[in-house]
């Protein structure tokens, strides 16, 4: 349980590091883990739940800041004119170190918040609910890329089974455990887009493709028959 979420995104490291590019894969879930997860602690400093939760929150963002930095590393790779290196909006720094700055800050100021309203209720069910919101929201970025590029080239098909089979397994286990509602929310949700994405997995990693070649298929026919007509007819002008 602690584990195994954070393990899932081993082969995709190992994709990156041997294509050296990141393509295929959004820097965006690396957000929306580090952000979530650090709502999650803070959650859990304001209404103690299980342990393995937190335990679970601590190693995902131990994992998503070393596939973060390998991200950064192969943007010079997937954009060779340098253009990455002069953008600054909003999760699109140049440098690690920005991130690492942002995320600071965030940390900073959740725990000012947590000194200040720490003991009311309302606050605490807020954090629970944005940091389960956010994390619901882990797969659409994956989603979005993949129709906006019509192609799920690069990104790690065990990533996809990894979050399927986890997401499964967690809203099963928040809903045997007592887990707060947020909890059980954000696993429907989250169960919801992952089929979304073996859906688009299924169009444009074979159906798209298929269709592509056969497509190639009946248009290199075309241009094989056309040839062929245009040889016979020279022919017959000869004779």
């Amino acid at each position: 349980m602690v584990i195994a979420p954070a393990a899932a995104y081993i082969d995709q490291y190992t994709v990156m590091r041997r294509t050296g590019s990141a393509r295929g894969f959004s820097s965006a879930i690396c957000g929306v883990l580090l952000v979530a997860n650090i709502l999650r602690v803070f959650f859990w400093i304001g209404r103690r739940f299980d342990d393995a939760l937190l335990c679970q929150s601590v190693v995902m963002m131990g994992t998503q800041l070393v596939l973060l930095h390998l991200c950064l590393r192969c943007r010079a790779f997937d954009e060779p004119n340098g253009a990455w290196m002069r953008e600054r909006s909003l999760w699109r720094w140049p440098l690690f170190e920005d991130y690492v700055s942002f995320l600071t800050k965030l940390s900073v100021g959740l725990a000012l918040l947590q000194l200040f309203l720490g003991q009311q209720e309302w606050y605490v069910e807020t954090i629970g609910f944005l940091s389960v919101g956010i994390e619901a929201a882990l797969p659409v970025p994956q989603a979005i890329s993949n129709y906006q590029r019509k192609s799920v080239e690069g990104f790690s098909p065990v990533v996809l089974l990894s979050w399927f089979g986890g997401d499964l397994f967690k809203t099963i286990y928040y809903y045997a455990t007592g887990a707060p509602l947020q909890f059980l929310i954000c696993g429907i949700f989250q169960l919801a887009v992952d089929c979304f994405i073996l859906g688009q997995t299924l169009a444009y990693g074979t159906g798209f493709q298929m269709s592509k070649s056969a497509s190639s298929g009946r248009g290199a026919s075309r241009l094989l028959t056309g040839h062929a007509t245009v040889s016979k007819k020279n022919d017959n002008e000869h004779v």
